[in-house]
């Protein structure tokens, strides 16, 4: 599933870019589609191979998680191309109210679905447990491994991509025909080259601890 990080790492820039264009609908709608998404492919590509071993259905809930990143790709494209070019992306002060209402709606219903797939999350984990004969506490402690650290460790170079674009578009888009403007793209790409080296090195060097 390598090359589907592209797909995850242009995403994020793309959101953080309109984000810093106060355009945050198509950013929030993309999320919900991937929580959607994510949490479908899971569910079915799971039941499918549910007779495979525990290793194949960690692989497979892994690359759920990547393709549930294609789906937020496509979207974002698709809307981008037909309802913008760059040059539209630019705040534009007027009709304040109804610009915090369309901001706010998606932001309650990404919120809304994503509480909904983290309330199912830890049902179905338990279950699927208990049906392999694992009591309670080892089920929690595997649960809280999962949860607090491999995923984490797993996706953390999305994130830090997203944080990082979001942080930095406002200052590329002031420094537009700057001299300054290549000095940032240059500390942009030498953070993010960083961050993906660590990440590749606890995959690489670290997968069983």
């Amino acid at each position: 599933t390598f090359f589907l990080i592209y797909f995850s790492n242009i995403s994020g820039i793309i959101k953080g870019y309109l984000e810093a264009n106060n355009k945050y609908t198509i950013s929030y709608i993309s999320n919900i589609l991937e929580q959607i998404a994510k949490f479908i492919i899971t569910f079915v590509l799971l039941y499918l191979f549910k007779e495979k071993s525990l290793n194949f259905k960690i692989i497979i809930t892994f690359i759920s998680l990547m393709i549930s990143e294609v789906f937020s790709f496509i979207y974002l494209i698709i809307k981008l191309k037909h309802k913008y070019t760059l040059k539209d992306l630019k705040f534009k002060p007027t009709g304040f109210e109804k610009n915090i209402l369309k901001q706010a709606t998606p932001l309650t219903i990404e919120q809304l679905i994503m509480t909904l797939t983290a309330y199912f999350e830890p049902l179905i984990f338990y279950y699927i447990m208990s049906k392999n004969n694992i009591d309670i506490y080892t089920s929690t402690i595997y649960y809280t491994q999962v949860s607090s650290y491999a995923i984490p460790l797993m996706i953390f170079t999305k994130f830090a991509v997203i944080s990082i674009s979001k942080y930095t578009f406002p200052l590329i888009t002031k420094n537009q025909g700057n001299e300054h403007l290549q000095d940032i793209l240059k500390n942009i790409f030498v953070i993010t080259l960083f961050i993906v080296i660590l990440n590749f090195v606890v995959c690489v060097f670290y997968p069983e601890k």
